[in-house]
């Protein structure tokens, strides 16, 4: 994790760390802002497949959703509904 930088302002997990969260409406102002639309479950997949992927840290911080499904699963941390 990233601390303070030299001239005292909070950088990495303190500022925010550039993630969304568990928000997806602030997702959903990046993709929007990019000028693109993500397929959440697209999304579910680059995060699973990645080379340093921990689903179960991912699940113990972001939460699992009610149904126990991948689909569910892209959609409550990627979809713009949440």
């Amino acid at each position: 994790m990233l601390q303070g930088s030299a001239d005292g302002a909070e950088t990495g997990a303190e500022a925010g760390g550039g993630r969304a969260g568990g928000r997806p409406a602030l997702l959903a102002r990046l993709a929007a802002a990019y000028g693109a639309a993500f397929d959440p479950s697209v999304l579910l997949s680059y995060t699973l497949l990645h080379v340093y992927s921990d689903l179960p840290w991912y699940l113990r911080e972001e939460g699992a959703p009610a149904r126990e499904t991948l689909p569910a699963l892209a959609e409550a941390w990627f979809g713009a509904a949440g």
